[in-house]
């Protein structure tokens, strides 16, 4: 589940104009290209992740965040694709279906050439035994 390019052109349309990617999205979606500037630049990609999340808590306040971003890791961003993973399955479904465009807006703002974000569910670890429970 993710949000790909085309989607993101949309939410930067939405957003006025507002560079957050490359020259050519953000000249497409009416900003200057004199007023464009890489967004990440010798930043780790894990304070991209901080700063994402920090952004996500201003826009949606401290309940919603913490009610559900709380739990949710920066996995990794390769190729314009950003993934995160949260422990539930349900989770990562309504997160997908609500806040995926919040996700997203935020994430584009701190990692330069953002195509696509997607939400991994992120199987438990129990150190190797099986838990089995009994009936």
């Amino acid at each position: 589940m993710g949000l790909t390019r085309r989607g993101l052109f949309g939410l930067i349309s939405g957003m006025g104009g507002a560079v957050v990617m490359g020259n050519s999205i953000a000249q497409a979606a009416g900003a200057k290209p004199e007023v464009v500037a890489p967004v990440v630049s010798k930043v780790s990609l894990d304070e991209c992740f901080d700063r994402t999340l920090r952004e996500l808590r201003g826009r949606l306040g401290r309940d919603v965040f913490e009610s559900w971003f709380l739990s949710m890791h920066f996995v990794r961003f390769a190729d314009g694709v950003l993934v995160v993973s949260v422990p539930a399955k349900f989770l990562q479904s309504w997160l997908s279906e609500h806040y995926l465009w919040d996700l997203s807006g935020a994430a584009v703002l701190f990692f330069e050439g953002l195509e696509e974000v997607r939400i991994d569910y992120r199987k438990p670890r129990y150190g190797g035994r099986r838990i089995t429970v009994m009936s």
